[in-house]
């Protein structure tokens, strides 16, 4: 595994791109732990609590996400809007792109969630911006695949 970290000067976003060569998971197993985001919490030591707001399609979803961080650091909170892309018979890969609703297209996303089900519910909690977060998803085998992930982050 190889990652690479960018601060970017005046800024507070953080960039990071993860290259995996080879991991051994068989793909439905992989696609079905990004798929359930409900089990998050169990899976991923710093995410508290993922709440599905809506799923207008198989391939999408919007989510609000808390992430508990240790002392001194204050918990995060944000709204994310994920796509599924099957590219496997063009490309061979799978793609997933998250990003924060704020930074969608209003007119696209409108109808997809009303304002009360994206309240925060504890004050306390410091709004987090997801420029973007992708997988590319290479299947080798069965059971054998190789992911590139980037994201960039407002922490």
């Amino acid at each position: 595994m190889k990652m690479f970290f960018k601060k970017e000067v005046g800024s507070r976003a953080a960039t990071m791109k993860i290259e995996v060569d080879y991991m051994k998971i068989p793909l439905f197993n992989l696609l079905s732990m990004i798929y359930e985001i409900d089990l998050y919490p169990l899976w991923f030591p710093f995410c508290k609590s993922v709440k599905q707001i809506s799923q207008p399609s198989k391939a999408r979803k919007l989510a609000a996400i808390e992430l508990m961080l240790p002392f001194p650091l204050h918990n995060r909170f944000d709204c994310l809007y994920g796509v599924g892309i099957n590219r496997l018979k063009t490309n061979g890969s799978l793609i997933v792109v998250v990003k924060s609703i704020e930074l969608l297209d209003e007119a696209k996303i409108l109808p997809i969630f009303t304002n009360e089900n994206l309240e925060k519910k504890n004050k306390s909690l410091v709004n987090m911006l997801t420029y973007f977060y992708g997988h590319e998803i290479i299947p080798i085998s069965k059971t054998e695949i190789r992911m590139r992930s980037i994201f960039k982050v407002d922490p």
